[in-house]
């Protein structure tokens, strides 16, 4: 999804002839989270959507009925 701004929500890895770095946009709350380093990326990037998830305000917690 491309936003106003040109970003694209979701989970992004750069990886370049430099410092290798990870991206992660909500599209439903735009909090932003970067990743810097080789490791850091390695261990860390795949958790960003998963974690964000669990304190994303924008998402219900329960569904009332």
């Amino acid at each position: 999804m491309t936003t106003a701004t040109g970003w694209v929500g979701g989970l992004t890895i750069r990886c370049g002839p430099g410092t290798p770095t990870a991206d992660y946009l909500c599209t439903a709350c735009w909090h932003h989270i970067r990743i810097v380093g080789r490791d850091h990326v390695k261990y860390g990037a795949r958790d960003l959507p998963i974690t964000h998830r669990a304190t994303c305000p924008a998402t219900p917690k329960e569904n009332p009925q």
